[in-house]
C-alpha cells in the first residue's frame, strides 16, 4: 500500500485494515517523514503491528541550488541520478514482487510513486482508492515551458507520468507529477470511489480516539497551514494578531494546561507567537486526537473539523482576511458540505468570546 500524504488518513487506514485481513501487509511511505513517524508510532501502540514499513527518501535535486543557465548541467545530472536512485529503490524493495495487490491512494504529487507504480503494474494488480476524483486532474501543456516540464517528468518518472492540476489555491496548483488517465484505465484493475470507501469506513471504522489520550484538554486548535500556503492576505501579521487575541480569550475561561495546539504536518510554521496552550506533535493526524472529553475544537478551515462527530466545532474563517474571497468562500463551502456535524462560524471576536462563555458554562 502506497501512502504519500495525510489526506483522508482515517478512511485510508480503515481501507488498509479492511484489506489487510488474512494477508501480509507492506506500507510504503514516499517522501513524507512525518507520516512515516506516525506509522512507526501506531505500530508500537498495537495498530498495524504486523505491517512492514518502507520509507522512501525524496531525492535531493542539485539544480535547486543553481540559478539561470547554471541549472542546465545540474538538470541533466539530476535526471540521470534520480532515475538511477529510483531503479535502486525498486531493485531493493520490489523487484521480486509478483502477483500481489498494490493499493495506492493518490495519483499526484509523488514522482517516485508514479515511477514505482508503472514498474509494479507489469506483474501485479493495481487498486486505486480515489477520494477526490474530480478535484485533481490531468493538465495539458499550454506553452513551451509546460512542454519542457512534461518531457522532463516523462524522462524521469516514466512515460505514463503527466502533469496534474489541483484547485487548492486560486486558480490552480499546476504541473506536478500525475498518473495519466490512460494508465488508470489500462493498468489499474479496480478503482474504488469515495462513496465506496466511506461505506467501508462506516462499517469497519475502529476507534482511533483511544490511541493518543487527549482527555485532559478542554479545547484543541487545529492549525491548517494556511499562512505557509499563501492563502491569507498579504498582511501576515493580521492573522497572527487575530490568533493571539483568540487564544487570549480562551485563556480567560480555561486554564492554559487545558488548551492545546496541533500544527499541520509539513507546515509547522511559527509556533512562537502564540503563547497559550500545550503543543501536540505535528505528525499525529488530528483525527487521532478526537475525544468526547474535549469541549470545543477550533480551526480556520482544517478538514479535520469536518470529520468530527457529536462534537462542538468552531471555524474562525470569517475572522481572517484571505487574499482571494472566492477561494475562501469555496473552501468554506467545501468544508460545510463534508462536515459530519454543525460548524459554528463567529463573525467577530466578540461573538467568538460569547461562544467560549457558553461552552465554559455548557450553555450550547
Amino acid at each position: 500500500m502506497f501512502f504519500s500524504s495525510y489526506g483522508q488518513i482515517v478512511y485510508d487506514l480503515c481501507a488498509t485494515l479492511y484489506n489487510s485481513q488474512d494477508s501480509q501487509l507492506t506500507i510504503v511511505i514516499s517522501g513524507n517523514h512525518d507520516l512515516f513517524k506516525f506509522f512507526q508510532l501506531i505500530k508500537t501502540k498495537g495498530l498495524l503491528n504486523a505491517a512492514n514499513l518502507i520509507y522512501i527518501e525524496t531525492y535531493q535535486l542539485e539544480r535547486a541550488k543553481a540559478n539561470g543557465v547554471n541549472k542546465i548541467l545540474p538538470f541533466v545530472l539530476d535526471l540521470i541520478r534520480e532515475k538511477r536512485y529510483m531503479k535502486e529503490v525498486f531493485g531493493k524493495y520490489f523487484a521480486n514482487l509478483e502477483g500481489c495487490e498494490v493499493i495506492f491512494y493518490s495519483r499526484g504529487f509523488s514522482g517516485h510513486n508514479c515511477y514505482l507504480l508503472q514498474k509494479l503494474s507489469k506483474k501485479n494488480e493495481l487498486i486505486y482508492i480515489s477520494h477526490h476524483p474530480f478535484n485533481m486532474s490531468q493538465y495539458s501543456p499550454i506553452n513551451v515551458f509546460d512542454l519542457a516540464k512534461l518531457i522532463m517528468l516523462k524522462l524521469t518518472y516514466g512515460y505514463e507520468t503527466v502533469m496534474g492540476q489541483y484547485p487548492s489555491k486560486a486558480p490552480y496548483i499546476k504541473g506536478f507529477p500525475f498518473m495519466s488517465n490512460r494508465f488508470i484505465s489500462k493498468k489499474v484493475k479496480i478503482v474504488i470511489n469515495a462513496r465506496e470507501i466511506n461505506q467501508i469506513a462506516m462499517n469497519s471504522e475502529p476507534s482511533f480516539s483511544n490511541i493518543f489520550d487527549v482527555s485532559k484538554y478542554s479545547v484543541i486548535y487545529f492549525d491548517d497551514g494556511l499562512l505557509q500556503a499563501d492563502y491569507l492576505s498579504v498582511d501576515k501579521d493580521d492573522f497572527k494578531i487575530k490568533l493571539i487575541e483568540m487564544f487570549n480569550i480562551l485563556a480567560k475561561y480555561f486554564p492554559q494546561d487545558k488548551i492545546a495546539r496541533k500544527y499541520h504536518p509539513g507546515y509547522p510554521g511559527d509556533k512562537t507567537f502564540v503563547k497559550v496552550g500545550d503543543i501536540l506533535p505535528d505528525f499525529i493526524p488530528a483525527e487521532f486526537l478526537y475525544n468526547d472529553s474535549v469541549k470545543m475544537y477550533i480551526s480556520v478551515l482544517s478538514f479535520s473539523i469536518a470529520n468530527l462527530r457529536n462534537s462542538f466545532v468552531v471555524s474562525i474563517v470569517d475572522l481572517i482576511n484571505f487574499y482571494d474571497e472566492k477561494a475562501k468562500n469555496s473552501l468554506k463551502k467545501m468544508i460545510m458540505e463534508k462536515s459530519k456535524t454543525e460548524i459554528i462560524f463567529p463573525a467577530s471576536l466578540e461573538e467568538f468570546e460569547q461562544i467560549v462563555v457558553d461552552v465554559k458554562g455548557q450553555r450550547i
